[in-house]
């Protein structure tokens, strides 16, 4: 398993913390990291924080504003942020927000539909439940 350096990133100043080794998902290399890895890394970080994270507080008003059936639309938010992230790394994105926005999008309707087919019931009152025995 290919092991990487976890970055922290402060998003507001751009800057990149090393911490402990991370194993990503889908990597099968028994060799540690290489410098131009790390450093790829770093420059990934450094572009989520100029292209990406400018848009967080716009992004969460969309989706507050537009899908405000959406239970934790931070799910949402940091879901996208993945998808965002993965397609950078294997093709770079021309329009960013446009990108963002949309996958979004699709993300909060594909919640949606999925608290619309499981929905969750709060039950308060056992006695007065039709699945309770009684």
């Amino acid at each position: 398993m290919n092991l990487k350096a976890q970055n922290k990133v402060d998003f507001s100043q751009g800057h990149v913390q090393h911490a402990a080794p991370l194993a990503l998902p889908h990597t099968v290399v028994d060799s540690p990291s290489t410098a131009s890895e790390q450093q790829s890394d770093c420059d990934q970080a450094r572009w989520f924080a100029k292209e990406v994270y400018p848009h967080d507080g716009a992004l969460k008003a969309h989706l507050r504003r537009s899908f405000a059936a959406v239970r934790d639309f931070d799910d949402v938010v940091q879901e996208t942020y993945l998808r965002v992230w993965r397609r950078q790394l294997i093709r770079p994105i021309d329009s960013v927000k446009g990108f963002l926005f949309t996958v979004a999008r699709h993300l909060a309707l594909n919640t949606l539909r999925h608290e619309q087919s499981s929905p969750i019931v709060d039950v308060t009152d056992f006695a007065r439940s039709s699945v309770i025995g009684r």
